[in-house]
């Protein structure tokens, strides 16, 4: 991104749901779910980050499904830096 505060905008629009920040993942991340779907969208420097998981077992809950998805962006933001 040349321009994070013109263009980041358009990558949280992709985060469909209630958006909740979530802290310590680069410089700035989101979360939010919508219908069985857990979305993140995150920045490192002037990198974007888009990341969507589908619960795909009933067996898999929310917190679980969300955890993986906080170590996933976790891990892609440490690649980012």
């Amino acid at each position: 991104m040349k321009d994070i505060h013109k263009e980041f905008p358009a990558w949280l629009a992709r985060c469909k749901g209630a958006r909740i920040t979530v802290k310590a993942i680069g410089n700035e991340a989101v979360a939010c779910e919508s219908d069985g779907v857990e979305q993140m969208v995150g920045r490192v420097r002037e990198q974007a980050f888009f990341i969507e998981m589908r619960l795909g077992s009933r067996s898999v809950t929310v917190e679980a499904m969300r955890e993986k998805m906080r170590n996933l962006a976790e891990i892609v933001s440490g690649n980012l830096f």
